[in-house]
């Protein structure tokens, strides 16, 4: 049992560190792709800096209540609201 713990706790360290990893450059990737589609947005539609300002902490807001979990069809009817 004394030699298989360090192995095993090698083993699951390994694992964690690679899904973090793997993990972290995903949310990069995503973070990139946001920036790209933020900027198209704002050039497009010229956004007032007190309306989005507002939206912003109306966005927030939601997302917080509904713990981070808003979809693109909510945000459609939220939008209608």
């Amino acid at each position: 049992m004394n030699l298989l713990a360090p192995v095993l706790e090698n083993t699951v360290h390994s694992e964690v560190e690679s899904a973090e990893r793997n993990l972290s450059e995903m949310m990069f990737k995503i973070a990139v792709e946001l920036g790209m589609i933020s900027n198209q947005l704002c050039n497009v539609y010229q956004f007032d800096r007190n309306a989005f300002k507002k939206l912003r902490e109306n966005v927030a807001e939601e997302i917080a209540s509904t713990n981070g979990i808003f979809t693109f069809d909510e945000a459609y009817l939220w939008q209608d609201n």
